[in-house]
C-alpha cells in the first residue's frame, strides 16, 4: 500500500509546518546530496533519550546495566525497522536508482535509519518533548505505541522520577 506524506503525518499524529524537513528526512543519500543523514544522527540521539526516559519511569528499581541492555534492544535496527514498515516509510522514501534496484525500500537498516531521521526532523521542528501543542516529556514523538514496539515504549506524560511535569 503506497502512503503519502499526508497519511504519514496522520499516522504520526504530527503535522510538519516545514514540509522540507519531512522531505529531507525521507531522502536517502543515494537520491541527493541534501539527504537524511544529519537528521538520522540527531534522531538516533533523541530516540536514545526518549527510550532512556521511559525506562527510568517504568523501571524505577532497575540497575543501569539492565536498562542499557533493554534500551539497546528497543533502539536496534530490528526494533525500528518494523516501526518504519508500519508507517509505510519504505513506500515514500526517496531513493536513487541504484538503491532502488537493490531493494532499498525493504532494507532493515535503511528503514530503521529513516525512522531516526523522521524523529530528528520532528525534534528540529519542535524541540524535545513536544508534539504539536502537547508538551509532556521526550517520549511524545510516538503517539500510538503501547505494548511491544518503540512508539509506545517512549510515549508518556510523567518525568523519569515519577512526578508530573509542569
Amino acid at each position: 500500500m503506497s502512503r503519502s506524506y499526508e497519511s504519514l503525518q496522520e499516522l504520526l499524529g504530527y503535522r510538519f509546518a516545514r514540509r522540507e524537513l519531512l522531505e529531507t528526512a525521507l531522502t536517502h543519500r543515494s537520491f541527493s546530496k541534501s539527504n537524511n543523514e544529519r537528521l538520522e544522527f540527531l534522531g538516533d540521539a533523541v530516540v536514545d533519550l526518549a527510550v532512556s526516559w521511559r525506562l527510568m519511569e517504568r523501571l524505577p528499581e532497575a540497575r543501569e546495566g539492565e536498562m542499557s541492555r533493554i534500551r539497546a534492544s528497543l533502539v536496534s535496527t530490528e526494533a525500528l525497522a518494523p516501526v518504519a514498515r508500519e508507517l509505510g516509510l519504505g513506500d515514500i522514501l526517496r531513493l536513487g536508482k541504484g538503491e532502488e534496484a537493490t531493494g532499498g525500500r525493504t532494507k532493515q537498516s535503511l528503514l530503521a535509519n529513516t525512522v531516526e531521521a523522521v524523529v530528528g526532523a520532528i525534534y528540529l521542528a519542535n524541540g524535545l518533548g513536544q508534539r504539536g501543542e502537547e508538551t509532556s516529556g521526550p517520549g511524545t514523538f510516538f503517539p500510538h505505541y503501547e505494548g511491544g514496539d518503540l512508539v509506545g515504549a517512549v510515549h508518556g506524560r510523567r518525568s523519569p522520577t515519577g512526578g508530573d511535569e509542569s
